[in-house]
């Protein structure tokens, strides 16, 4: 685009969706800006698709995943709402699917105590319909499903085909949703954005399960912005504001909450970040340039604070032995 958004700069930039690299190829995604297939050894571009588009107003995030032959893209804008599936040998379209969601914005913000809304409208109209999340694929009892969060409903599709499988709508400020969906031992953990919710919900119905298919769900300590992680029996959540907390993944009961202040400083700390889980222990990375590890056990125990001249607003990457961390300005590895 000749002209890149400039609004609302704050939280992210044009290239907050992360890559994805096999064998010979990479896959750069810019929402709106544009996708691409990239030659890892030349560097040449193998094909690039600009025609896919939507008003991001934040810029996008949402990043591409890959399975089997397809590549996935999620574009939810405050003006389109869409899913792409594109081969990835040569960026043609396999199918595209609009997000078939009916709201009424203004009722919404009524009923959320909103007294002024023609003030938000014209601020941010359509602000209901921004979604930044990335798709999983799991597969469930035999059925392969892509799940595939929007900014209002959290859709199961059909990877093959793009047909809706069964949707979950979000509760209050359920939507602007940034968290990854991830699937364990039958269930489906996703959060809902604003709201600060997470539901685990069992992935076998059809058409509105939202009533009928959601085994728990919490707001204790449950992430805007980062997405949960689960190790063994154990759901593991950061909060914006450094509450994390560790709940029983079959029943949701609270296991251990503890609050993360930063190193060196008596203010909270503030987390988007997602956690990352390697060798028993937790990393997570502070917007303030802290890097928190603990166990990843059902007793809370902090093992380390780091402190980095550095603002992380992504998640570290295990590679072997090293960490890599990702600040606004540097690039980190930090080895045994």
């Amino acid at each position: 685009m000749a002209k890149p958004q400039a609004e609302w700069g704050v939280q992210n930039t044009h290239a907050t969706p992360t890559p994805i690299i096999e064998e010979g190829r990479i896959y750069a995604h810019f929402g709106s800006y544009g996708t691409a297939a990239l030659d890892t050894e030349t560097g040449e571009k193998l094909w690039e698709r600009r025609d896919l588009n939507c008003d991001h107003r934040v810029r996008p995030a949402s990043s591409p995943i890959i399975d089997g032959d397809s590549l996935f893209l999620n574009y939810d804008g405050v003006d389109a709402q869409f899913v792409a599936a594109l081969d990835k040998r040569t960026g043609a379209t396999l199918w595209l699917q609009n997000r078939a969601v009916e709201s009424d914005f203004v009722a919404k913000l009524k009923a959320q105590g909103v007294k002024d809304v023609d003030k938000v409208l014209k601020r941010k109209p359509s602000d209901n319909r921004k979604s930044y999340a990335t798709s999983a694929i799991i597969e469930h009892e035999g059925r392969r499903q892509l799940i595939s969060p929007g900014a209002e409903v959290t859709f199961s599709y059909d990877p093959e085909t793009g047909e809706e499988l069964w949707r979950v709508v979000h509760e209050g400020w359920g939507w602007n949703v940034a968290c990854r969906p991830i699937y364990q031992d039958g269930l489906v953990y996703l959060t809902q954005g604003n709201s600060r919710r997470l539901v685990a919900v069992r992935p076998s119905g059809s058409g509105d399960v939202t009533a009928t298919h959601i085994a728990w769900s919490t707001t204790r300590g449950a992430p805007e912005i980062s997405s949960p992680l689960i190790v063994d029996d154990l759901v593991f959540m950061v909060s914006d504001g450094g509450v994390m907390t560790s709940q029983d993944a079959k029943s949701g009961e609270e296991v251990w909450k503890a609050r993360f202040s930063g190193a060196g400083s008596s203010k909270a700390a503030t987390y988007w970040a997602s956690p990352v889980h390697a060798d028993g222990k937790i990393y997570l990375t502070g917007i303030g340039g802290t890097v928190t590890v603990v166990s990843a056990a059902r007793e809370f125990e902090l093992l380390a604070e780091n402190e980095f001249d550095a603002r992380f607003t992504a998640g570290p990457a295990i590679a072997g032995d090293a960490i890599l961390l990702r600040s606004g300005t540097h690039l980190y590895r930090v080895s045994r």
